[in-house]
């Protein structure tokens, strides 16, 4: 997706920075306040779906480097962030949605 982008607009991403830091309470408190965002039980599967899609996708990617890490726009880091957010609140380990609550 980034192939015809020039390089002094990609960025360096890696999965591993986004791992929560749950070495103490208050960050485990932050991080299931977070995963546990009501907004995000609302949002349609037609929104999920692609962003889910897509982090696995360069999750692929990246296993797939030599080091580790991928480039990517700002834009596409944007869409994995979100992606992962919703696969925190609403999928399972394998990415599959879960039975919302509402």
């Amino acid at each position: 997706m980034s192939e015809e982008i020039p390089n002094d607009q990609l960025i360096e991403f890696c999965f591993k920075e986004t791992e929560p830091d749950l070495s103490t309470y208050k960050n485990r408190f932050t991080h299931f306040v977070k995963t546990t965002y009501v907004g995000n039980f609302f949002v349609p599967q037609s929104t999920i779906r692609p962003l889910v899609d897509k982090v696995l996708y360069y999750k692929e990617i990246e296993k797939n480097s030599k080091d580790g890490k991928i480039r990517i726009t700002p834009q596409e880091k944007k869409d994995i962030l979100r992606g992962i957010a919703l696969m925190a609140a609403t999928t399972n380990d394998t990415g599959q949605t879960v039975i919302k609550p509402f």
